[in-house]
């Protein structure tokens, strides 16, 4: 299963939701299941199944069964998908395009990638693509944080009761 999330924002994030949706009408999944979590968004899947918002407990659910992970580029998303070994690709959402009130996303989202901790997109159009390669990062929830980014997020995941 393809798992798409788009956070709980109160800005729609329709973007991401429309290609992917696209993307099942079209057969590139060759008939993989795709679920999505839709959040404000207005534009309602035709192609696959969706919910407005989902329970923590199903979200656990959902990320430990699926393959791959769409995702907005939410810190929360980023900590499960890591903590559960599942591949994840973002598209950060984008003040210029109504998406979020500032940038945040795209700069978190920059710094992961420098890292290697997670494949990402800029636009829509690149999501087919970076989806037939996406592969799963291994994680090593031991090693000895390699930034302060990498060292922030794992006290958060602690935190959190995520490790």
């Amino acid at each position: 299963m393809i798992l798409v999330v788009v956070g709980t924002e109160q800005w729609p994030f329709d973007r991401l939701v429309k290609e992917v949706d696209r993307l099942a009408g079209a057969g590139a999944f060759d008939g993989e299941p795709v679920f999505m979590q839709l959040g404000s968004c207005l534009y309602r899947p035709t192609h696959c199944e969706w919910a407005e918002r989902i329970g923590f407990d199903d979200m656990l659910k959902k990320v430990d069964e699926a393959r791959l992970v769409v995702a907005h580029a939410g810190a929360g998303t980023f900590l499960l998908c890591r903590r559960m070994g599942t591949p994840e690709i973002m598209m950060p959402r984008r003040v210029d395009r109504g998406e979020h009130l500032d940038d945040h996303q795209v700069l978190f989202a920059e710094r992961l990638a420098a890292q290697g901790l997670v494949q990402t997109v800029a636009e829509a159009d690149m999501l087919r693509e970076a989806m037939a390669t996406s592969v799963a990062t291994p994680v090593d929830n031991d090693a000895k944080p390699t930034s302060p980014l990498v060292s922030q997020l794992r006290s958060l995941t602690r935190e959190w009761g995520l490790s």
